[in-house]
């Protein structure tokens, strides 16, 4: 992302997991790339902004790569299926919702909204994502795909792109 906006685009990147961002950095510090932010967010309020980005009314593009049950990984670690519970999916899906509501506020008008996750489960992709357009009726749906086989080897991603409606003049 942060190579194809280039130098007069920001990556603002950002993780509840501090080390996650701390090894951003240092790859990103290693190809070069002088234009990513990273701050720590724990998925509820909206952090504060650059003053570019709160001038603009938001970002172009949002990315939402959302915690999941890591279905979509299942052929890789195997044993991660057994470790999950569907007290812990529940909770997933709330932490999900909670995510996409709040990362959503951070989209400007006519802005893009991308909804990822590495699994093939419904409740953790088109269900999240027709429950937040029922609420949030100021975006709308270009297009999802479930990529991958999930019939096969359980080697799959979702991702859902959605637009933030222009405002009315």
């Amino acid at each position: 992302l942060a190579q194809r906006v280039g130098a007069k685009g920001l990556v603002l990147a950002s993780d509840i997991r501090a080390y996650k961002l701390k090894d951003l950095k240092i790859r990103a510090d290693e190809a070069g790339l002088k234009n990513i932010a990273i701050q720590t967010w724990e998925g509820r309020l909206l952090p504060s902004f650059p003053d570019a980005v709160t001038q603009a009314k938001g970002f172009a593009a949002v990315l939402v790569d959302a915690p999941c049950s890591g279905s979509g990984t299942w052929r890789r670690s195997p044993d991660s299926r057994f470790r999950s519970s569907l007290e812990q999916l529940s909770q997933l899906q709330a932490l999900q919702q909670q995510i996409l509501v709040a990362a959503s506020q951070a989209v400007r008008p006519g802005g893009y909204l991308c909804y990822a996750t590495c699994s093939w489960l419904a409740v953790e992709n088109e269900v999240q994502v027709d429950a937040f357009l029922a609420q949030h009726p100021e975006f709308v749906k270009l297009s999802d795909k479930l990529c991958g086989c999930p019939n096969e080897n359980s080697d799959t991603m979702y991702w859902a792109l959605l637009r933030r409606k222009e405002t009315s003049k």
